[in-house]
């Protein structure tokens, strides 16, 4: 019951605490040693005793640092595993009973890291700390590999040292017999804990160190460089011909060689040839240049070289040229020198060949041997020309036309120096468009000062009359007044002509007017044609009856405007006669008429002035809008004689209904719903005038 208790409650938790019960951490019992179990089998590999009675303990040899693992996987019964170190009972330092990290179910395992080196003595007893019986088991050791080298893998260079470390650390205390190694490192160039850097094969090679503790070990690898052979740059260089040589340099037998341009002009073609090429080089400026072996983290080995270009001048092969004399051009023929370098080298001018330029060029001849040395000469060269051109045609043909000449093909001379032909240029303007005969003097220069001439008459006659770009022009029919565009004409000559009006512009005198337009070449040749112009009249005029404004054309389309508001459209306004809503202000209407438009001067309506009275009576009108039937309430009447008009927008009057000596309220009943649809005008009107305006919608 207890053992499933405990179960049940997860306590695995306490399986490796250091510290239990009585109950669960088992003592080992007096006189019951089995003896003897080391984790000798080798590095990972279990040392196993079978026939092991529960209730025995046995001691095991440990390193501090080292892992180590017990088992009874297997076991027929319930075992518990209790270690303590060396011959102390009174606090255990591991324990399992279930589950342990090698196997399951109610056999144990445990691994745990000694913090000592001794032994640990180990109860395997059966679960509660019980001796087991008769029971047989089987217990297994082993020492796991937990070994890592912690100092440097980095390069060395042969002869470098460096110190040793792994973990765990070497064990300086004495251990107990088959305990196995204690922390010891081995290999090439290993003494205790310091590494010296051997001689390696060639340039480089690659050594494993061991680090052995108990009975497992570790290993690193570790490349070992032999130091670079010395490093030889070859031999200064001077008087080098041109602007690049090959260098000298001795290759290394061990490492690799890589060139850098200390000082001067110059680069390095191939940075990692001993006997790479240099160009760039510069006369007058030395160039430094040094060779560094390296090989891997060894000290690198440099030598420097010096490389200078020659600096002797070419010698001109004649101390004084002639002078050179030629007509119309001249190319003389380029003198020489000699070099050391070069040999013999062409003078280079300073002047493009041939030489046109009449009279004395001076001419410096460059000598330069490609090695920053230079040396000039001057030579006089002289070119003359004295010859007019001849023209090509003893005299030149006349040109006739009867409008203008565009243009004269320009003549050609022969000159003695000019090569090919000289085109005539002439002063004299194009177009030429002048009646009559026109001279046109040909000049031929040879750009050297001689000119010869020629004439050539052009002859012009201009007999053809304009022609109207229209076969007829279209009637015009404008608004008030008109001023229509004058019409063109194309004539041979003059080009494009615009017509002149037989009547003075714009037309505004109405009805038709016919305009004559003349159309005149200005060489006395004409042509006319004519053109009907109709002006059409707005009647703008307005008539005022009380509230009523009646515009004065009849026929016409109409639309009222509120002065008072920027001519705003008054909507629905659009008859002849508009009467305002008791609503006292300025109106005009634009009247449109035979296509043209035109706008009233503004009349005041002015209610409080003329029709609008002050009253006492109201007036409901219900239901509004309505199909035309529809009931007019009129409330505080006083008894006067007062007239009940319907009149349309146009002015005219729909009903009309006298009402006397009433007093109080009134309804009238109007049935207007034979009458078209739109807005109707409901006025009240007394002695004084209209009292009351309103509008009717009938749909």
């Amino acid at each position: 019951m207890i053992k499933n208790y405990l179960n049940i409650l997860g306590l695995a938790l306490v399986m490796f605490a250091s510290i239990g019960s009585a109950e669960a951490q088992c003592v080992p019992r007096v006189g019951f040693y089995f003896g003897e179990l080391a984790a000798n089998a080798g590095c990972g590999t279990w040392t196993t005793s079978g026939a092991y009675g529960p209730g025995e303990y046995f001691r095991m040899p440990v390193l501090q640092g080292g892992s180590y693992s017990i088992s009874t996987c297997g076991a027929g019964i319930d075992t518990q595993i209790t270690g303590f170190e060396g011959t102390t009972t009174a606090t255990s330092i591991f324990y399992n009973d279930d589950n342990g990290p090698h196997c399951g179910g109610t056999a144990a395992s445990v691994d745990f890291v000694p913090t000592f080196t001794d032994y640990t003595r180990v109860a395997v007893q059966q679960y509660n700390c019980l001796p087991g019986g008769t029971a047989s088991i089987t217990v297994s050791v082993r020492q796991n590999n937990n070994l890592t080298f912690t100092s440097s893998t980095a390069a060395m260079c042969q002869g470098d040292t460096r110190t040793l470390t792994a973990t765990p650390a070497t064990v300086v205390t004495t251990p107990q017999l088959n305990s196995g190694d204690v922390g010891t490192f081995t290999g090439t160039g290993v003494s205790g804990t310091t590494f010296t850097a051997p001689t390696p094969t060639g340039a480089s090679e690659l050594f494993t160190l061991t680090y052995t503790f108990g009975f497992c070990s570790t290993t690193q690898d570790i490349t070992v460089y032999a130091p670079p052979s010395t490093a030889d740059a070859g031999p200064n260089q001077t008087a080098i011909c041109g602007t690049s040589t090959t260098l000298q340099a001795a290759t290394p037998a061990i490492g690799n060689g890589t060139w850098t341009v200390i000082s001067g002009p110059g680069t390095v073609v191939t940075p990692g040839s001993a006997n790479s090429s240099v160009t760039g080089l510069v006369a007058g400026s030395p160039t430094t240049l040094e060779w560094t072996v390296t090989n891997g983290p060894c000290t690198a080995s440099t030598s420097q070289v010096t490389l200078t270009l020659e600096s002797v001048d070419p010698v001109p092969s004649v101390a004084t040229l002639m002078a050179y004399t030629d007509e119309c051009s001249a190319t003389p023929p380029a003198p020489t020198a000699n070099d050391n370098c070069a040999g013999v080298i062409s003078g280079v001018p300073d002047v493009t060949f041939p030489i046109t330029t009449f009279g004395t060029t001076v001419v410096t001849w460059t000598y330069d041997d490609g090695n920053g040395n230079t040396v000039t000469q001057t030579q006089d060269v002289i070119v003359g020309d004295a010859t007019a051109p001849t023209p090509d045609v003893g005299a030149l043909p006349s040109v006739t036309a009867e409008c203008a000449v565009a243009s004269v093909p320009a003549p050609t001379g022969t000159d003695n120096c000019v090569p090919g032909t000289i085109t005539a240029t002439t002063v004299t303007p194009f177009p030429i468009t002048t009646q009559g005969t026109t001279t046109i003097i040909w000049s031929y220069d040879d750009g050297n000062g001689n000119v010869s001439t020629q004439t050539q008459d052009v002859i012009l006659t201009d007999v053809t009359n304009p022609v109207a770009d229209a076969g007829s022009l279209a009637d015009v029919v404008e608004c008030n007044s008109a001023n229509p565009a004058a019409p063109t004409a194309t004539d041979n000559c003059a080009g494009a002509l615009t017509g002149t009006p037989s009547v003075a512009l714009p037309i505004t005198t109405p009805g038709l007017t016919v305009v004559t337009w003349t159309y005149t070449d200005g060489a006395g040749n004409t042509a006319t044609q004519t053109q009907n112009v109709t002006v059409n009249v707005v009647d703008a005029g307005v008539t005022q009856t009380g509230a009523t404004l009646t515009a004065d054309a009849a026929g016409a389309t109409y639309q009222w405007l509120d002065c008072d508001n920027s001519n705003a459209v008054i909507i629905g306004e659009t008859y002849q006669s508009m009467t305002p809503l008791a609503v006292t202000g300025n109106y005009a209407v634009e009247v449109t008429e035979n296509g043209c438009v035109d706008t009233s001067a503004c009349y005041l309506v002015d209610y409080t002035g003329i029709d609008e009275v002050v009253t006492s009576i109201d007036v409901s009108i219900y239901p509004n809008p309505s199909q035309g039937k529809f009931n007019v309430e009129l409330l505080g009447l006083n008894g006067e004689n007062l007239e009940l008009r319907i009149t349309d927008l146009q002015g005219r009057i729909v009903l009309s209904e006298m009402l006397e000596g009433i007093s109080g309220s009134y309804i009238e009943k109007v049935d207007i719903s034979k009458n078209e649809s739109g807005v109707y005008i409901i006025s009240v009107i007394g002695t004084d005038g209209v009292l009351i305006t309103k509008r009717i919608i009938k749909e």
